[in-house]
């Protein structure tokens, strides 16, 4: 009797081992499916859908992803090619992984005066669904994002790493390329270096621009940094640089092909910082340039050199272009004529361009001038 009862332990817990590792051969069979099932749930979760994408490859320590399509997939908000997710046992199902890395993404952000939107992705910046999604370090090798605002429809391409800092998530990239889509672009593409920062829809920027005038060639442009609220329409951008202008150099038209239609024969040195703020659809805009020498050649009254300070303001109002308004303080005008016509000038007062009527109720007086 008790052999028979050892007998039928032994075959219970044979029988036992066999399920054990059946169950173990067929999670491990079937745990691509399973992990689409929980990747899928955890989004759903959190109101991020529709979404689709397969699992190619799940392990121990890391899964690989592909065919990431987040919204429309005829138009979507968010795409990647391949993300490679690095974890520790147990990590995937809590929603915590080490890193990611993905080779290939798009995304698409609309500004509008309504706010900041990522489409299918919006519950991101709202906090809502299942819970805050913590963010591990990310690293795009080749990232797509396209912003349609108000003032145009602009790509960001190049490499991009994220992080999160806080509550906020933190971009950064060492070459952000910038370009207007237009069929006539305004400016010529940019490069970015420095990183830009969203917390919720609060959104904050720092970086150095440069000039894209020809493939090798980079023209330093500004050092820019702004916060927007995506939630109260307000925003601040700050910038400032140094530019030197030559005939048979640079010219407005290499980085501004807007002034192609324009004849600019200028040259010399302007250096410029610049305030730009924003309230709903209304932007205001206010520069101060320094020129040295600042020259502008072959005009109808002849070619002259401008010395001093010019302070301007203007912008948009609910997308109606504002009266310019400059003014010019102690600027010097020499007469570059070969036979001088007239002693060096120094001109203050304002300038008002507005409907294509231009005022200038300034004084003037042969330099030096008595203050």
């Amino acid at each position: 009797m008790l052999k028979s009862w050892k007998a039928r332990l032994v075959a219970i817990s044979a029988v036992l081992l066999v399920v054990f590792a059946a169950s173990l051969v067929w999670l491990w069979a079937e745990r691509a499916a399973l992990a689409e099932r929980v990747i899928g749930r955890a989004l759903a979760d959190r109101g991020i859908s529709p979404i689709s994408f397969s699992v190619g490859f799940i392990g121990l320590r890391s899964i690989s992803l592909s065919g990431i399509v987040i919204g429309d997939p005829a138009a979507p908000d968010a795409a990647a090619s391949s993300v490679t997710v690095t974890y520790s046992l147990g990590e995937l199902l809590s929603g915590e992984v080490r890193s990611v890395e993905v080779e290939e993404a798009k995304l698409h952000v609309t500004l509008t005066q309504e706010g900041l939107s990522l489409g299918s992705l919006d519950p991101l910046l709202e906090g809502e669904g299942g819970g805050r999604l913590v963010l591990p370090p990310v690293s795009v090798q080749d990232a797509v994002l396209t912003a349609t605002t108000p003032y145009g429809e602009f790509t960001f391409t190049g490499p991009v790493s994220i992080r999160p800092e806080g509550e906020a998530i933190l971009l950064s990239s060492a070459a952000l390329r910038i370009v207007e889509v237009a069929d006539e672009p305004r400016f010529a593409p940019l490069v970015a270096a420095g990183h830009m920062r969203l917390e919720g829809k609060r959104l904050g920027f720092a970086a150095s621009v440069d000039s894209v005038v020809d493939e090798d060639i980079r023209i330093p442009l500004a050092k820019a940094e702004g916060v927007y609220d995506g939630e109260t329409r307000v925003g601040r951008a700050t910038a400032e640089g140094a530019l030197t202008f030559a005939p048979e150099g640079l010219t407005p038209a290499t980085i501004a092909p807007v002034f192609r239609s324009l004849y600019l024969d200028i040259g010399g040195d302007v250096a410029y910082r610049a305030a730009v703020d924003v309230n709903g659809g209304d932007i205001s805009v206010a520069a101060t340039a320094d020129l040295g020498n600042f020259s502008l050649n072959q005009t109808a009254a002849g070619s002259f050199a401008f010395t001093g300070k010019v302070e301007a303001t203007g912008g948009l109002d609910g997308g109606t272009l504002t009266p310019v308004r400059m003014e010019l303080e102690g600027v010097k005008v020499v007469d570059l004529a070969p036979s001088e016509r007239f002693a060096p000038l120094r001109v203050e007062g304002p300038v008002e361009y507005a409907q294509g009527s231009l005022s200038l109720p300034i004084s003037s007086c042969a330099a030096p001038c008595p203050r």
